[in-house]
């Protein structure tokens, strides 16, 4: 894939987002954006009570060696995170605050073939973030598995993980972060529709993403505003084969997703199945 250009720009655009966060920050302390989150749930807008939150994922990654049958495969991951957070905040003699940053959190993950139907994708990743003047060092690790079979003219995925993700800001005296199990189901289905010569499907997914510890969202003066257990999200995809290529990024997939829980909602972009 053609993703040297973008590669290059990975410093500007932390740059960039370095100098947003410090003409932005404000005299109130305000805690970071929780990158460990970001990171790898993924794009979308988030609503926690007078709390949003904007997510731009872009999911860079380089097939270092392809998968098959006979070997396994690994991905070289250099995901770039967006993020922009405002909320409501009285007691910070404002009305409404912002606060932007971007980090970029590079990985490996190795592809390990089980059997034919069967995939395990052990990852670790380490990585740096800004947002309110303040440096973040985000970290994460786990597996993903993957298990795919077919029914007539529908082809199912059965997908699960388990995720251990932190970050360590400067002047902060506490690590943040949080574990996480997580299991989906998706089906796609090939539809009598084709551009140029490529085919495509239309697809449906849900994940349920349980919290092995209580995950704390946004905090102010160290204060936790809400904490959550478990997530449910919904998704709708459309793919298409042979990929397109846009930027040097092969695309075979997108889509749009609805994720909610207790005092939680967001709406979110993804690139399919997330196993």
């Amino acid at each position: 894939m053609r993703l040297r250009p973008l590669i290059l720009l990975l410093p500007v655009l932390l740059l960039y987002g370095h100098m947003c966060s410090k003409a932005l920050a404000q005299e109130a302390e305000v805690a970071p954006i929780n990158f460990a989150y970001a990171t790898w749930i993924g794009s979308g807008y988030y609503q926690l009570a007078d709390r949003k939150l904007y997510v731009l994922r872009i999911p860079l990654a380089i097939p270092l060696r392809a998968v098959n049958d006979d070997h396994w495969g690994i991905n070289l991951l250099l995901p770039v995170t967006f993020a922009y957070e405002q909320f409501d905040s009285i007691f910070l003699d404002s009305i409404t605050d912002d606060n932007p940053g971007t980090a970029f959190v590079p990985g490996v993950e190795v592809q390990i073939p089980v059997s034919k139907n069967w995939i395990l994708k052990p990852f670790g990743q380490i990585g740096i973030g800004y947002s309110e003047s303040t440096t973040t060092y985000i970290y994460g690790g786990g597996i993903k598995s993957l298990y795919s079979f077919q029914r007539g003219r529908v082809d199912f995925g059965l997908g699960n993980s388990l995720v251990f993700a932190g970050e360590d800001a400067t002047g902060n005296s506490e690590d943040e972060g949080f574990s996480m199990f997580q299991v989906g189901l998706d089906a796609r289905h090939l539809i009598n529709f084709s551009t140029g010569n490529r085919d495509a499907d239309i697809g449906s997914y849900v994940v349920v993403s349980q919290f092995l510890d209580t995950l704390d969202f946004f905090g102010i003066n160290g204060e936790v505003s809400q904490r959550t257990r478990a997530l449910v999200q919904i998704g709708l995809t459309l793919g298409i084969d042979p990929p397109v290529t846009l930027l040097g990024i092969d695309f075979s997939c997108v889509g749009i997703d609805y994720t909610f829980g207790k005092d939680f909602s967001g709406i979110g972009l993804n690139l399919g199945f997330p196993f």
